[in-house]
């Protein structure tokens, strides 16, 4: 009866929790404080002047007393936004793939500080140096799982993956580096392969939209006003919003996972009295 229905659905929901709860996060949450900038796009045109902010923002939230590392990122791991997704790429070296079944990945953009502050661990290779924006090579690195389903049984640091570009021009990224896996965009997506870009190297003109991460010696709630007052001197026109501790998000997705797990509960036990009592079956 429908109160069989209710306690199987009850214990497949228990499960899945305690996965949740438990699961690996491939960062540290703790002392970890973020935020949003939106860009406007009159006062900022073009990537130049939104990189060049950013990077100013960055280096005003570094100096700040309690402040360990600041950096910058198209998107965070369990932030409810994806990095870009849909990305397909070759090895090169490979054979060719026919455009429709190359492999798809997705890519965030990240400041070189950005590995450090999330305590994101390197694996083999090396992470992004302010320096390689003076290259002409493109660099990035990949996620475990990149590694693992793209080139499997190879060595990934020093291949290069490929795009085709709009127009047939093709674009060559080296992988100087392979670091852990992270959650997606929320804590029931498990880790896919992942490109890293460095804003040093970013040529698009789209970068209105970026997210501050700062790691912080303590609560990370007392530098949120002093965040908020840097920013300011940069532009006093410009508001941040989404303002939080990763370390509560985590709590608050988990809550929610657990009330509607609670929700379920209750009503398989009220059926089942029900059940019991003759009054329903």
């Amino acid at each position: 009866g429908l109160s069989l229905m209710l306690l199987i659905a009850a214990g497949l929901l228990g499960r899945s929790f305690l996965k949740l709860a438990h699961a690996q996060l491939g960062f540290r949450p703790e002392n970890l404080l973020t935020f949003n900038v939106n860009l406007d796009i009159n006062r900022y045109p073009d990537g130049a002047s939104q990189l060049r902010f950013f990077r100013e923002a960055r280096e005003s939230i570094q100096q700040l007393p309690g402040v360990r590392t600041a950096a910058v990122a198209t998107d965070i791991p369990l932030s409810g936004d994806g990095p870009w997704s849909g990305q397909d790429v070759q090895v090169e070296g490979h054979a060719p793939i026919p455009l429709g079944h190359r492999p798809l990945v997705d890519k965030s953009v990240v400041s070189p500080e950005f590995f450090r502050a999330m305590d994101i661990p390197l694996r083999k290779g090396r992470l992004f140096d302010p320096s390689d924006g003076l290259k002409k090579e493109h660099v990035i690195l990949v996620n475990e799982s990149f590694a693992h389903r793209i080139l499997p049984g190879e060595e990934p640091v020093g291949r290069a993956i490929r795009t085709d570009q709009p127009g047939g021009g093709v674009f060559l990224q080296r992988i100087v580096g392979v670091v852990g896996d992270t959650r997606g965009s929320n804590l029931g997506t498990p880790p896919q392969p992942l490109v890293y870009g460095c804003d040093c190297q970013a040529e698009s003109p789209f970068w209105s939209r970026m997210v501050l991460v700062i790691r912080t010696s303590g609560d990370p709630h007392s530098v949120i006003r002093a965040a908020e007052h840097a920013i300011g001197l940069l532009d006093r026109d410009q508001p941040i919003f989404n303002v939080g501790a990763v370390e509560e998000r985590l709590s608050l997705s988990l809550a929610s996972e657990g009330f509607h797990l609670g929700l379920i509960g209750t009503f398989a036990a009220i059926a089942l009295l029900l059940a019991a009592s003759g009054l329903y079956g």
